[in-house]
């Protein structure tokens, strides 16, 4: 399970997102929809742990992220 509060990112040029909770449950599908531009790819880079944002809160399985990068690549690899 992944729960994001208050999760800022913004491109330098003017795009940003700006979502104040998100929670997704594991063995779910979601369907993310949107027009050209409206930053579907850019949250799920987020998502991934690919692309820094900002965030009062990023839980997964309930736990705060590390720290370390190698702490980092570790959660990215059960996410696949």
């Amino acid at each position: 399970m992944i729960n994001i509060r208050d999760l800022k990112f913004s491109y330098p040029g003017g795009f940003a997102l700006d979502i104040p909770e998100l929670s997704l449950s594991e063995g779910k599908i979601y369907l993310l929809t949107g027009p050209n531009g409206s930053g579907k790819t850019t949250l799920l880079e987020i998502l991934a742990l690919l692309l820094p944002a900002a965030y009062r809160e990023f839980l997964y399985r309930g736990g705060p992220l590390p720290d370390s990068e190698r702490d980092l690549l570790a959660i990215r690899r059960k996410m696949t």
